[in-house]
């Protein structure tokens, strides 16, 4: 190879390395603009609605660390921590069922703490605590969630089920 060559190919390198060697012309080494939160949360739905739920968290995850105040990144997060210990119960791996459960709960939290009328975060608490059979905890987020939206159906059927668990009609 010629001295110009091996200039030119260096040069060639060296560009695509500053622009953070992805190609993309981000550099990678920066922190990333606050508004691309919004760019994670959406990408993250799309995986999650494809059953890609480890990509998905990915993408909740650094949504949230963007900007922790986001409820709706909240609840994806908390959703794909909530199907983690929905699939680690399958497996019998209980120690992996309370790691996300209690991560769960945490977001679900969060995103309720954050925008307080927040339907689908108090579902997502509810259906979580009745799934493990927590039946007397899910009843006031459920009931909450009844009251925010009276003609959605998910609140009822996940109160009636802990309500015959808890021997009430």
């Amino acid at each position: 190879m010629s001295k110009t060559g091996f200039i030119f190919l260096t040069a060639i390198i060296a560009f695509f390395c500053s622009a953070g060697c992805n190609g993309n012309g981000k550099n990678t080494d920066k922190p990333l603009p606050y508004d691309d939160a919004t760019e994670f949360y959406k990408r993250g739905w799309e995986y999650y609605k494809t059953t890609d739920y480890q990509r998905a968290y990915a993408q909740f995850k650094k949504a949230v660390e963007l900007n922790p105040d986001y409820p709706e990144a909240c609840l994806g997060l908390a959703s794909c921590y909530k199907w983690f210990a929905d699939a680690a119960v399958a497996e019998n791996n209980f120690q992996r069922v309370e790691h996300n459960d209690k991560w769960a709960v945490a977001y679900f939290s969060r995103a309720i703490e954050l925008k307080p009328d927040y339907y689908d975060a108090y579902i997502g608490l509810g259906a979580l605590y009745t799934d493990r059979g927590w039946h007397e905890s899910s009843i006031k987020p459920l009931e909450t969630a009844q009251k925010i939206a009276p003609e959605k159906y998910e609140a009822y059927l996940y109160l009636g089920r802990a309500y015959t668990h808890l021997g009430e009609s």
